[in-house]
This record gives structure tokens, sequence and C-alpha cells, in this order.
């Protein structure tokens, strides 16, 4: 009768086992969602390895339902590499309590162990507390999961170090499948998806190089997939705001995704930009500034004690025609703390002050201040961000620099006018600009690569010469109805001592 008994109870608690979502009457008639095993065989996990025993293979580590114990043991001759687990769950799940067994390696240090939705490369975060629970013919390890849980779909166990082997089993998620609506996938052909996909994530932007001749119109719907078999995924499109959103809808339960088409930010890292900046602090460096992400931040902070004129430079990848820069801080919207400028080469002297700026949310935080260019475009590689008040510390969010590459269909437009003159904001020169650090700026103009004018920069220069020209203001040059126009900028510190800041001439026509 006890055999039996035993028999029945055995049958009862794998039946638990095997069940999806085990659904329980609580005292007040309140239905209760009784957790599983998400990582189990029996709930249709699955597991691989990077090595494994023929007799031993990965998916032992997931049977947790037999009687005896079975061990997924990796021996691989070459330096014992590749000696990792991965279990993949039947769908994206809720865990919050992961354990595992083993054998041969009896401490926690020598394992890591990450959880991913997707399984990528990058896709993964690891959890880095475990703790080793029992010692007894096994070692039991027992890892740390946020109070609020973990959403994945797999899960890895890595062995630290070159051991000759390992051995693991009872490998336990506990948790449930989760039935509400998730993306697997989202593919953007049109431009760069910022940040990359991710299903936690449900806000997207899409960088488009050539926003001017954008048609959102012409945009098809994004090939995307629901993690869940019969979810559908449903678009709609909001051409005021240039906007797909995305309804993942699995029985009454809707997830939404949003994605926005933009024009590119030359000042992200993942478009080639870099910064630098005064006495950064190292927990919030350059690189927060220009990630896109708003909820990091760079920090300048000197030791307590106020200083004036803390900075951020952001290098572009190349030079750009630039018409709007933007940046965005914790600090202060007052307009008058603030100095945006930009320079072709980065050097001393070379800086040029933008006046155009605007608030558009004026004192709420975030601050923010934008400096347009949208009439005049102006040749810069460098954005620089100066506090010129006395503070402690400044904090800037993020950096935009929006504008095109340089073609000679731009620099036409940009450096010279329709009645065929000369204008200044090529080459960064407002012919509004005042001299900075009495340094004096003019460009050499070329016409079929003979030099036919030196024209000065500084509005209050317009009579510098050089050798035998004559140098005339910018306004005034007028240039020869057809040949190839080009210019080269030079910065000069003494009327004897002139110096080219452009390694090649900049087309202007």
């Amino acid at each position: 009768m006890k055999k039996l008994l035993s028999i029945l109870l055995a049958i009862c608690i794998l039946a638990m086992t095997m069940t999806t979502v085990v659904m329980a009457e609580g005292e007040e008639g309140e239905e209760t969602i009784t957790s599983i095993n998400v990582a189990s065989a029996a709930n249709n996990a699955t597991a691989t390895a990077g090595a494994q025993k023929t007799a031993n293979p990965a998916s032992n580590a997931i049977d947790v339902e037999t009687e005896s114990i079975t061990s997924w043991i990796a021996y691989n001759a070459n330096k014992y590499t590749d000696m990792w687990l991965q279990v993949e769950f039947a769908n994206v799940s809720s865990v919050n309590e992961l354990t595992f067994a083993s054998t041969t390696n009896t401490t926690a240090a020598s394992y890591n162990v990450f959880y991913s939705l997707t399984g990528k490369d990058d896709s993964w975060t690891e959890l880095t507390s475990i703790t080793q629970t029992a010692e007894t013919s096994t070692y039991q390890f027992e890892v740390t999961v946020p109070s609020n849980g973990i959403i994945a779909k797999y899960i890895k166990i890595v062995r630290v170090g070159t051991t000759k082997t390992i051995s693991l089993h009872n490998v336990v998620a506990m948790g449930n499948h989760i039935s509400y609506p998730y993306l697997k996938s989202l593919e953007v052909p049109n431009g760069t998806l910022l940040p990359a996909f991710n299903p936690e994530i449900t806000s997207y932007k899409v960088q488009v190089e050539d926003f001017k001749n954008f048609d959102f119109d012409s945009i098809e719907d994004l090939p995307c997939e629901a993690y869940l078999n019969d979810a559908s995924c449903d678009q709609t499109k909001d051409a005021l705001t240039n906007t797909i959103t995305i309804a993942v809808t699995q029985n009454e339960e809707i997830k939404n995704y949003t994605v926005q088409y933009v024009p590119y930010n030359w000042a992200l890292s993942v478009n080639g930009a870099s910064a630098t900046g005064f006495e950064t602090v190292a927990k919030q460096p350059e690189s927060f500034a220009i990630d896109g992400d708003e909820s990091t931040y760079w920090q300048s902070y000197y030791g307590g004690t106020s200083k004036a004129g803390r900075w951020l430079k952001v290098t572009l990848e190349e030079p750009m025609a630039i018409n709007k820069i933007a940046f965005n801080n914790n600090t202060s919207g007052d307009l008058e703390k603030w100095m945006i400028e930009y320079s072709l080469t980065g050097e001393d002297g070379s800086w040029v002050k933008a006046t155009d700026i605007t608030r558009p949310n004026g004192k709420e935080k975030p601050y923010i201040q934008i400096a347009s260019f949208d009439a005049n475009p102006v040749l810069a590689k460098y954005v620089k961000f100066t506090y010129v008040t006395a503070t402690g510390n400044i904090v800037i969010k993020e950096v935009e620099v929006y504008g095109d590459k340089l073609t000679n269909d731009l620099t036409t437009s940009s450096g010279v006018s329709s009645d065929n003159k000369l204008i200044g904001n090529i080459a960064h020169l407002n012919n509004a600009q005042t001299s900075v650090s009495d340094n004096c700026y003019i460009m050499a103009i070329y016409v079929d690569d003979v030099l036919y004018s030196v024209i000065p920069a500084d509005k209050s220069a317009n009579t510098i010469s050089a050798g035998e020209i004559e140098a005339t203001s910018i306004s005034s040059a007028v240039l020869p109805e057809t040949g190839t126009v080009t210019a080269k900028l030079f910065v000069w510190n003494s009327l004897s001592n002139l110096v080219p800041v452009t390694d090649e001439p900049i087309t202007l026509r």
C-alpha cells in the first residue's frame, strides 16, 4: 500500500512539473499562479553546450524529473575550453529562482551565469552573485536573482578557468512562461536602428542619412516577429511624427513598440564620433554624452572647487556641413552661462562662437540649448560646449549634431551665392564673427588651381594682404563665371606666420 501511495504521489508531482501554468484556488476563492521549472526538459526546455561527452550530453543537466542523477560532462583535451552550458526555455519566461548542482567544481567562483532574451552574442546580462548552499555528495549553488525577477529565454552557465572537466546537473529556473506579447525580432531596412534591438525596449529611433529627401510614405511594414506563435504584429503610421507603431497582441494583452525616423545625429559614438572633456569623473565618462542614452551623462568635477571654463569637446568622424548643434544638461538653463563653439581643425584660435542660440523648453530639466545654422550651414569637424561660469561640476546628458556630408553640391551651395559671390560661412567663416585670441583667419581662393584672391574672414581686417594680392571683403568677392573654385583656410598669429589649417583645399564650386 505504501509503495502504491508513493507511486501515485510521484505521478502527481510529475504532472505538476510538466504543467505550464498551474492554477490553484486560494482561501478567498482567488486564483494564484504556481511557479514551474522553466529550465526542465519536461517543460520543453532544451540544452546545448560548448563541449560534451557523448555519454553525458547537455540534456542530462535539465532532466531533473528522472529518479537517478544524470549529469552533463564537458571534456575537451585542448586546454579544456568552451566549457559552457546553455538552456533555452520553451518560451520567454519570468524567472525568480535559479539553482544548479555540480560534482566536480566546488566553489561559486568556478562559474559565471548569464541570461538573455535573444541568445545573441551581445545580449547577455550577468548575474553576479552565486552562493554555494550545500556540500554533500554534490555541490549545490544558488544564483541571486533580482527581487522582481528576470525576463529571459536563455540562461548560460560558464565554467571559469581551465580545469580538466566540468559536471553539472539539476539546473532549475523557477518561474513561469510569459503569456503576454513580446517582439522577438525587428528589422529596419531603411536606416540605422537606435538603440540596437532588445525586446524589452519599446521605443526606437531610426537614423536616416539623407533625411531631407526621405519619403516616409514609401516605408513598408517593418519585418518583425513575435515570440508567441499566436500573437499578431499590427503596424500603423503617423506621417506627422514619422513614427511607426507596432502593436503586438496576444489574447487581450497588447504591447506597443514605436519606431521613429529621424535625421542622423553625427555626434553619436555609433556614427564615428568621439569626445574629450575637462576634469572628467571616471564613472561618468565623455562617452556617456554621445551614446544616445539620456539616462547616462558626462560629468566634470574639480575636487569640490569652483572653476569656470569646464568643457566637453566632440570630434566628428569627418567634417560636415552642419545646420544644427544641440545639447541637454542638468547644470543650468541660462544661455549666458554656456558657450557653443565649432571648428574645422580643433586648434587653438580656430573656434567660432555660435550666436543664434534658442532654449526650447525654457528652464525645465533637462535644459536644452540649440544653435541653428539653417540659412548658412557651417563647415566643422569639432563642436565644443563650455560652462563659462565658475562652478564645482557640470553635467551634459546628450549632444546632437545634424547636417550633411560634404559633396560638391553641398559646398557649392554653402560657399557660393546665386550671384556667384563667395559667402563667408564656408569653412566656418562668418563675416559677422569676431577674432579669437588675436588670431586672424583668411581664405586663399583658387580658380582652376590658380590663386585668385585672399579673402579675410575677420570683418575687422578687410585689408589684409598676402604677397602681392590685395584682399577684399568676403561679401564683395565676385568669382569668375567658370572654373573649379577651391579654397584653403589659413590662420595666423602674426603677419609673418601664415599657417594652413586644412590639409586639402575645400571645393566650393
